[in-house]
Parts: structure tokens; sequence; C-alpha cells
């Protein structure tokens, strides 16, 4: 009989399903498995699922993913010690290079949010309300140290006018160009971009399962814990982008960061992708503008009237001080 840790058992080998791995995420397959103490999700490296960094060698692969595996526990250890009934974290057990987490029932969030009731999901936004306010006080905010980028090539105003530089005007116009370079500048020099938060930072619709009937919010996955800024938390992930949500995060008290404040603005959310795809249509890939440079053209003009208001809601934004920063102190770090 194995034994994995002093909580689970494994009831017999010949009760146990031949392995039926799932892709999950990009490194990782999970199985479910009977214990004789509850189920639990047995967790190896996905070898068919790429990694990033163009790791390819196995046994690189591997490091690395346990790596993350050791950070995911490490955190679900700390943020279970809120001791908050409005989510569950699994407990997650390694042992001999192996990973098993407890079961967390319900649906995947992205499968099931849309048949919710509008009370189901009043319940469940204000459950992952209270889940990312206690990820944000988990550790201090912090001053971000270096700007909102597109890629690792693009972290600074320079670096964007570098990069529309390469382009040829042919493909895009010089006024074309002034529209990306104000967008990246205007986003970049916005209050959510200033700060760095603590969080889950990978919280898409198949890391959060909701049980209707318990009325249960489980949280999984926490291999990418860390800072990040409040605007990749905020608009970067799409089932975070509901205004109602951060209005109920900022209904809870803060204790560690008491100056914190989120205040979402839809129209950075359009901002953001409009500087993706332009990224990886136009600077990355030149030879397809030629496709769509007329659909460039149409977005432009659009982008120049969200471009204005947003402008104008970043003016009342800093004139009523919504997002103050932490001071930046040696307590803060």
């Amino acid at each position: 009989m194995a034994i994995f840790s002093k909580e689970f058992k494994v009831i017999k080998k010949e009760e146990i399903e031949e392995p039926q791995d799932f892709p999950f995420g990009h490194a990782t397959s999970v199985r479910r498995q009977e214990t004789s103490s509850g189920d639990v999700v047995v967790k190896q490296i996905n070898k068919k699922g790429p990694l990033p960094f163009n790791v390819n060698e196995q046994s690189a692969k591997k490091l690395m993913w346990m790596a993350g595996q050791q950070n995911g526990k490490k955190i679900a250890d700390e943020i279970r010690k809120k001791n908050n009934p409005a989510y569950f974290v699994p407990r997650t057990f390694i042992s001999h290079s192996k990973v098993r987490e407890q079961f967390a029932s319900g649906q995947l969030w992205r499968d099931v949010i849309d048949t919710l009731s509008p009370e189901e999901k009043k319940w469940a936004y204000k459950a992952l309300a209270e889940f990312i306010n206690d990820m944000s006080e988990l550790r201090p905010v912090r001053a971000a140290d270096e700007g909102f980028g597109l890629s690792s090539s693009i972290r600074t105003s320079d670096d964007m006018a570098k990069a529309l530089d390469g382009v040829d005007e042919q493909f895009l116009s010089a006024e074309d160009k002034r529209l990306f370079q104000d967008v990246y500048d205007y986003l970049s020099q916005i209050p959510e971009n200033q700060i760095m938060v603590f969080g889950h930072n990978d919280l898409h619709g198949g890391n959060i399962l909701i049980d209707t009937e318990k009325k249960q919010l489980s949280i999984i996955d926490f291999e990418l814990s860390g800072y990040r800024t409040a605007f990749d938390t905020m608009y970067t992930f799409g089932l975070l982008r509901v205004p109602e949500l951060w209005e109920y995060v900022n209904k809870l008290p803060r204790s560690t960061n008491p100056n914190l404040t989120w205040h979402f603005i839809p129209e950075h959310v359009q901002l953001h992708k409009f500087l993706v795809c332009r990224y990886y249509d136009i600077i990355g890939s030149e030879k397809h503008l030629r496709y769509h440079s007329a659909e460039i053209k149409r977005e432009c003009m659009a982008m120049r009237l969200v471009l204005a208001q947003a402008k104008l809601k970043a003016k009342e934004i800093s004139e009523r001080q919504v997002m103050a920063l932490v001071p930046v102190s040696e307590k803060n770090f």
C-alpha cells in the first residue's frame, strides 16, 4: 500500500482508475485519485506541454515545474491561515517529487459562470473579492521598479519609440505611430502601473471552481503567485474585468495595505488589448501589415476617442486621489 502523507493513504492500487491525463495549464497534467481520507488530485509534469523560456530538456523542465509547485504550496499554506470561510484553498502534499492536492468539488468557473443566477454571480464575485484582498494582505504594497511593458523588449517609453521606428511608414503612418506612443505613454503612467501588489497571478477560468450546492468557491494552482502591477491584475485577466468585483474589494477592510485603493477603468482594458494585438501584428510580424492596414486605420480612429475619454477620467481620478500610494520605506519590503 502506497503511503504519501499522514493524512492520505491509497486504499488499494487495483481500485484506482488508470491515469487519465488532462492538459492543465502549460506544464501540469492531473488525475483524480480515491483515498481513505478523501479524494485527491495527483499532479505531474505534462511532458507534452510547453514551458516558457524554450526549456525543452526534460530534467530542466521538471526542476522548473517542481520549483513552481513548492512556491504554490508555500503561498497556499499562507493564505489558508486567514481562515476565511468565503473561499477554500486545498492542501498540497509534496513528497519524493510527487505532488498531491486535496480534491476541490465543483465546476470550473469558465464552464459555469454564465449559467449562474444574478444572486449566485454576486456571491461568487464577493467570494473572489475576499480572496484577492487577502492575497494582497500577505505582502505589503511596493512601488513598481520598472515600467509598463508589452514584452521583455519593451519596458519603457524609449523602448516603444525604438520599436515603432523600426516599422516602415508604408505600413504604419507617422500619425498612427504617434497614437501607439500616446496609448503606451498614457498606460505606463497611470497609478495602477506604479504599484506592485501581491496576488495569485493565474486567476483564469480553469483555476477557480464553483460548487453551487455547497456555496463554495475553491482556488487552485498558486505556482505563479507573487508581485504584479495592479494594472496587470485588474485588466489582463478576463474573468477579473468586472467593475463590480473591484467595488466589492474596495469595501473590504485592509490592515497591511490601508492606503491601497483599486479603481477599475473599463477603457483601460481596450487600450491594453489595442497595444498587445497591434504589437504582435505590427511590431512582431511586419509582413502581415499589408493585409491589416485598413482594419488598423479604422481601429486607430476609434481608439482616439477611447484615449480621449480615458485621459479625461485619469484627470478626474488624479484630482480625487482615489489610488494613493503606500509610502515606500523599509517596512514595505
